[in-house]
């Protein structure tokens, strides 16, 4: 390794070390998975910040996707190495897992008892379905779900995201034509909001904006629902399996680092909007996606 490299490593670890203590703390419970075939907790109202084990499955390959359903269940999607997907349902005080339906990415919206979900339709391709929890198989179409990107260097990558709430009627999801679209819960109306090259990750309510990134280079910014004004966010690239945490105005997330033993390591931050300061809160730990759970 150069020596210009070592001295930027050891920079980063050192800043990251000095905002540590300044960064405002938060208490609650991270429910997450690193990608592969286990979900995790850590509690993060004690210094100690320790890895409770939630669930694992042997035979799949990896878990995509985690939404509350109420506050004794989780629904995530699990997917074999041909792509099969289903959706199951763990409920936290048994500890069991069971079948809840087929398809993936699924979004749980409360204030709707509507599940939203990517499903194959008998006609060949997967589609965006909504459907109440309480008659499952009562199904509506929304969307089809979007072709591959290719990005400028040839490589594929799937651009279909789990939907997000964006208020109490309204979700947003990418569109086949790879632009962000809104439909109303309450009315099922679609709507074009003609915004592309935006991969949608958070909604932040109080300020009206999206935390996207860029297709091609995966930069993340703010997008103003409004007046469509973006920020960008140069102190969250490479940060990826972001976790909201409305009540702090914060994030989760993870991201690579360097490591002398074993080539590349990740780690767990947390960074807050008003402060603009992160603090790492798990070493050696990967995450992909999670929920988050006030205390």
């Amino acid at each position: 390794m150069s020596l210009i490299k070592l001295i930027l490593l050891t920079s980063f670890a050192l800043s990251t070390s000095c905002n540590a203590g300044e960064i405002m703390n938060v208490e609650g419970q991270l429910i997450y998975t690193n990608g592969g075939r286990t979900i995790n907790a850590i509690n993060l109202d004690s210094s100690e910040s320790k890895i409770s084990s939630f669930y694992e499955n042997k035979e799949i390959v990896h878990i995509e996707h985690l939404t509350m359903l109420n506050n004794n269940s989780i629904l995530f999607s699990e997917c074999t190495v041909t792509g099969d997907c289903i959706i199951k349902q763990y409920t936290v005080n048994t500890k069991q897992a069971k079948f809840f339906h087929s398809g993936r990415l699924p979004s749980y919206i409360s204030n709707h008892d509507k599940l939203f979900f990517y499903d194959k339709f008998s006609d060949g391709n997967n589609w965006l379905f909504a459907t109440s929890v309480k008659n499952i198989n009562a199904m509506t179409k929304v969307a089809r779900e979007p072709k591959w990107n290719t990005l400028p260097n040839g490589v594929s990558q799937p651009i279909t995201i789990a939907v997000i709430q964006i208020s109490n009627d309204e979700i947003i999801f990418v569109g086949e034509d790879k632009k962000l679209w809104k439909y109303n819960i309450a009315n099922k109306e679609l709507t074009s909001m003609n915004i592309g090259n935006c991969r949608p990750i958070l909604w932040r309510e109080r300020h009206n904006q999206l935390l996207c990134s860029d297709w091609d280079t995966w930069m993340p910014f703010l997008l103003d629902m409004n007046t469509k004004i973006k920020k960008e966010m140069p102190e969250l690239k490479g940060a990826y399996g972001f976790v909201y945490i409305p009540s702090s105005d914060s994030i989760i997330y993870g991201r690579m680092r360097s490591s002398f033993i074993i080539g590349e390591a990740h780690d767990i931050f947390l960074y807050s909007f008003s402060d603009k300061k992160e603090k790492r809160i798990k070493k050696n730990s990967h995450v992909a996606d999670g929920i988050w759970i006030e205390r």
